[in-house]
């Protein structure tokens, strides 16, 4: 799941940097590390609820009683 994510984010920081800038290459390779860096908590804890929810077993919870 966090691969899924990160390659995602590494898709959508390439495009946009390619549409917007059309930068030299160092600037891809810095960009997609520093945005793969700070995202890594989210990716992390986003691809553990998402899989913990399909495969865990786990159940949303109703606030209707």
């Amino acid at each position: 799941m966090s691969y899924a994510f990160t390659v995602a984010l590494f898709v959508g920081v390439w495009l946009a940097l390619r549409v917007l800038v059309n930068p030299p290459d160092w600037v891809y390779l810095v960009g997609i590390a520093a945005s793969a860096i700070l995202s890594s908590p989210f990716s992390f804890r986003a691809s553990r609820v998402l899989w913990l929810y399909w495969f865990g077993g786990l159940q949303k919870k109703s606030t209707a009683h």
